[in-house]
């Protein structure tokens, strides 16, 4: 049975000019992998805490559709976050958050949070970020997925060799993060467009024997894979891939998108060979 639970915000730390990292407690699962995420449901204006859906004997389909059977005025908005660190003696997470002014609820929130605030939380769950045997780990994001390479790098043991590729607003977005790995990161900064596509294309190495990870704008996700499989001999197989955001669409579009899908009998993800994935698990804002 899938149920969220309402937790407190125990922290709150300005990372760079536009991200912000939150803890919260009350989170006792340790987060499988690298990549791990959860769901944050935020609590609507005037609310202290976020209204949960009831719980749902089921899968995560059952659940979602119970979510977005909610009225709207009483549906929590949800978001989907790497969990950035995890501290099992104090069952605490850490969420950062990438802040772009008032535009989003979620930023908003993320922007006045404080000791005390109330969110909820599902999960944490995630899906392998890097397997055994590649001779090197290639990593492409943009801000939405820096919490997550970070999580991959400075989990990635001795002998490893990674190489990054990540875009950002400007240089005071850079991070540091500690690793036991060889480790080469390319800061980008946008300029009106994302510009990871062509770094990628621009810079000389072979897909033989590597695997990827990419994640990000589901445009500029689904444009990076197609080049590595198609013109740099990256096995498909080798290349995680995953749209935390698309442009215009929020989470919960997404969502009612991916149900459509599968009431359909289709995939919930996208039907084409270049799918990515855009189910309401996989979508997330950083």
């Amino acid at each position: 049975m899938m149920v969220p639970r309402v937790v407190p915000v125990t922290g709150v730390q300005r990372i760079t000019p536009r991200t912000v990292r939150i803890t919260v407690s009350g989170v006792n699962v340790a987060p499988p992998t690298p990549d791990a995420h959860v769901k944050v449901f935020f609590p609507l204006p005037g609310q202290s805490a976020p209204h949960l859906a009831p719980p749902v004997a089921g899968d995560l389909v059952s659940w979602y559709r119970s979510y977005l059977d909610m009225p709207d005025e009483l549906r929590p908005p949800m978001r989907t976050y790497t969990v950035r660190a995890y501290r099992p003696d104090r069952a605490e997470i850490d969420i950062d958050f990438v802040l772009h002014g008032d535009d989003g609820l979620a930023s908003r929130w993320a922007g006045a949070a404080r000791p005390g605030d109330l969110v909820a939380v599902l999960g944490p769950a995630g899906q392998a970020a890097a397997g055994d045997g590649p001779r090197w780990h290639l990593l492409v994001g943009d801000e939405t997925a820096v919490p997550a390479i970070g999580s991959i790098i400075e989990a990635a043991p001795a002998g490893t060799r990674l190489r990054a590729f990540v875009e950002v607003a400007d240089p005071e977005e850079h991070q540091r993060f500690a690793s036991r790995a060889e480790v080469d990161i390319q800061w980008l900064y946008r300029n009106g467009h994302s510009v990871l596509l062509d770094a990628v294309r621009a810079t000389e190495f072979t897909g033989e024997g590597a695997q990827a990870w990419v994640a990000g704008e589901s445009g500029m996700v689904r444009a990076v894979r197609r080049h590595l499989v198609r013109e740099r001999g990256f096995e498909a197989a080798m290349v995680s891939f995953h749209g935390y955001w698309q442009a215009g669409m929020s989470e919960e579009d997404v969502g009612r998108a991916g149900l459509r899908r599968i009431a359909a009998g289709q995939s919930p993800e996208e039907a084409d060979d270049d799918a990515i994935e855009m189910a309401p698990e996989s979508l997330r804002s950083g």
